[in-house]
C-alpha cells in the first residue's frame, strides 16, 4: 500500500506538471497574463506614488476630483451609447471599422449635446445635483466624455485585432 500512495503521488505530480505546461502554451492563458500583469502593474503603480499625491494634494481636492469622475462614470456609457463593445463582434474589419466610425460620431454629437445643455442650463444642473465645488470644472466634461468614449472604442479595437500588450501598456501609462 505504501507504493500505492507514492505511485499516486508521482502520478498526480507528473499530471499537474502536464497541466501546466499545456496551461502555459495556451495563447488564451498568455494573453491573459499578459493584460492581468499591465492591470497589476498600473495598480502597483498608483499604490507607490499615492503618500506622495496624498501629501500634495489636500482631502478637498480629492472631493471635487470624486465629484467630478462620479458625473464622468455616469454619463461615459451614454457617449457612445454601448456601440464600441460591438466592434469585436464581426468577421471583417470593414464592418468593425464601420462600427467605430459610428461609435466616434455618436460620442462626437453626445459631447456636443452635453456642451449645449451645459451652456444652457449648466448652473441649473450644478444647483440642482449641489455639487457647486465642481461647477469650474463642468466645462471640461464634453471633452471628457469625448475622449473617454474615444478610449472606449480604441480599446475595443485593440481587443478586436488582439493587442493584449498593448492594452497592458496602455493600462500602465494611465495608472
Amino acid at each position: 500500500m505504501g507504493n500505492t500512495t507514492g505511485a499516486q503521488a508521482a502520478l498526480s505530480i507528473a499530471g499537474i506538471k502536464q497541466f501546466l505546461e499545456r496551461t502555459y502554451r495556451s495563447k488564451f492563458v498568455r494573453n491573459v497574463a499578459v493584460v492581468a500583469s499591465g492591470t497589476a502593474g498600473a495598480q502597483a503603480i498608483v499604490i507607490a506614488f499615492a503618500p506622495i499625491i496624498t501629501r500634495l494634494y489636500g482631502p478637498e481636492a480629492f472631493g471635487i476630483l470624486g465629484t467630478f469622475m462620479a458625473i464622468v462614470a455616469v454619463i461615459t456609457p451614454i457617449a457612445a451609447l454601448s456601440y464600441p463593445i460591438a466592434i469585436v463582434l464581426p468577421k471583417e474589419d470593414s464592418d468593425a471599422s464601420g462600427i467605430a466610425r459610428l461609435s466616434a460620431y455618436i460620442a462626437l454629437g453626445v459631447a456636443a449635446l452635453t456642451a449645449l445643455v451645459l451652456l444652457i442650463a449648466g448652473n441649473q444642473i450644478v444647483n440642482l445635483l449641489q455639487v457647486q465645488e465642481v461647477s469650474s470644472y463642468i466645462w471640461l466634461l464634453p471633452l471628457v466624455i469625448l475622449f473617454a468614449a474615444w478610449l472606449q472604442i480604441n480599446q475595443q479595437w485593440e481587443l478586436r485585432k488582439k493587442h493584449f500588450g498593448v492594452k497592458a501598456r496602455a493600462a500602465v501609462r494611465n495608472a
